[in-house]
């Protein structure tokens, strides 16, 4: 069990790079797919949450 809790984590950790001409297709979907949640979140996941949501948002400004 401790080695799935090590590689669980080492996973979670990769930098997720998103490649191709449809890059702009996955950010949007991304970015309906978090404000159509109707989860609460609380805490640390409110944050990132919210971070991600500001960092979609100011994309499409750009």
């Amino acid at each position: 069990m401790e080695t799935f809790k090590k590689e669980k984590l080492e996973l979670y950790q990769e930098e997720f790079v998103l490649e191709g001409s449809n890059v702009s297709g996955y950010l949007e979907t991304v970015k309906e797919v978090l404000l159509e949640c109707e989860r609460e979140f609380s805490g640390i996941e409110a944050n990132t949450y919210d971070y991600i949501c500001d960092q979609l948002e100011n994309n499409e400004e750009e």
